[in-house]
């Protein structure tokens, strides 16, 4: 998993269950926000178009997106 602001990058190997591999540019800080704030246990990463669903138990984020470029 990858993610960046264009000033801040981030890239990890998480353990996951790839259900459809794809690529999507997210920006790093929003979801540093984001991932932060929640408590450590999995979490269901979904994507909606350009749109990434992450998915704690009793909540649901939303962060916009964009196609990954080379």
């Amino acid at each position: 998993m990858s993610g960046t602001d264009l000033d801040v990058a981030v890239r990890i190997k998480v353990p996951a269950d790839v259900r459809e591999e794809g690529s999507l540019t997210a920006p790093g800080k929003k979801l540093q926000e984001i991932t932060k704030e929640l408590p450590d246990q999995p979490i269901e990463v979904a994507t909606i178009g350009t749109q990434i669903e992450l998915k704690p138990p009793d909540s649901s984020h939303i962060v916009c997106s964009f196609e990954r470029r080379e």
